[in-house]
């Protein structure tokens, strides 16, 4: 027997579903409950790929209420176009993307 997991979105995506899935013994699809969380955690995830040798684009995280303190850096050293997501969520929900001169 193997569990199928098709579950999306927040719940299927950050982990809880696959410790639940993990606690029933059986083998299941998809990443484990620590993976899961930790591809949610954009930034997280990028430093332990990081660490791992493993190559990832120019990326900067911003607190909420400093992105326009931060323009001018974030358009020095991130080259365009370039996406912007936010830091905690899965797929690419609530994305941003920008022209080649910066704009949306």
């Amino acid at each position: 027997d193997i569990i199928w997991n098709a579950v999306v979105g927040g719940y299927g995506e950050d982990g809880r579903a696959q410790r639940e899935l993990r606690g029933t013994g059986l083998p299941f699809t998809g990443p484990t409950d620590l993976a899961a969380a930790l591809a949610t955690q954009k930034h997280h995830a990028k430093e332990v790929l990081r660490r791992a040798g493993v190559k990832t684009p120019v990326a900067r995280l911003v607190e909420r209420g400093d992105a326009m303190a931060m323009a001018p850096e974030l358009f020095r050293v991130c080259p365009m176009p370039a996406i912007v997501k936010p830091a905690d969520r899965g797929g690419s929900r609530n994305f941003a993307g920008t022209r080649k001169n910066g704009r949306t």
